[in-house]
């Protein structure tokens, strides 16, 4: 029972088809077909090592992709089934594959060469929380440009580097001892500048950084 009911084997550089029938006790009859797959039948010493395959017959793409997954240790909570499944008889519906896997292989490199032969994208959506597959869209026309500057339309993405926007300063000056360190007490006097206009209720989502100079 560890091996299902058939399947594909390879001993040397022959691969065979592979069925298996049980008494219902404890004999085990291994039936093959030899020399399948474009092989041919050879003689093999005893103790030859059995490799078993994987086979994909006229296989969808995003099958095979399930299929390799299942061998990592990766959670079925992080792949959209559904999801997947509507590419499968969509954008994805014409990458069937015909194939036998008939040494260890690293599951990504299967995948690579999936997403390669089929131009589809995968990645790793970190809002979702889930591996998404989807095929890769033909465009039309092409994308449209920003003004004369070569950017892409939503492109860029703006960050608020609110350690870089100061809207408090402290200035401290007339030192009173110059041979010791800068702390603020060292300072006889001091004033504070305060940009209300940035810190006024209208603009209450932007964050206010304080910096302070010592002069």
């Amino acid at each position: 029972g560890e091996y299902e009911s058939g399947g594909v084997l390879q001993i040397d550089d022959e691969q065979m088809d592979y069925t298996v029938d049980t008494d219902g006790g404890t004999t085990v009859t291994l039936n093959v077909d030899r020399a399948e797959y474009n092989t041919a039948a050879i003689e093999h010493k005893k103790g030859a090592l059995v490799q078993k395959c994987y086979k994909a017959d006229n296989a969808n793409v995003v099958d095979i992709i399930k299929d390799a997954i299942s061998y990592t240790k990766i959670n079925d909570k992080f792949i959209p089934i559904e999801t997947w499944e509507k590419e499968k008889i969509g954008s994805l519906s014409t990458y069937n594959f015909t194939t036998v896997i008939s040494k260890p292989t690293e599951v990504k490199k299967i995948l690579s060469d999936l997403i390669r032969h089929s131009g589809a994208i995968m990645f790793w959506d970190t809002v979702l929380s889930q591996i998404t597959l989807k095929g890769n869209p033909e465009f039309g026309v092409p994308d449209l440009i920003v003004d004369e500057n070569i950017y892409e339309q939503d492109s860029v993405t703006i960050k608020e580097l609110f350690n870089s926007q100061v809207t408090r300063l402290a200035v401290n000056y007339a030192k009173r001892n110059y041979v010791i360190d800068d702390k603020e007490n060292n300072y006889s006097n001091g004033f504070h500048l305060i940009d209300d206009l940035a810190e006024s209720p209208a603009r209450f989502d932007d964050v206010s950084e304080g910096k302070t100079i010592n002069s």
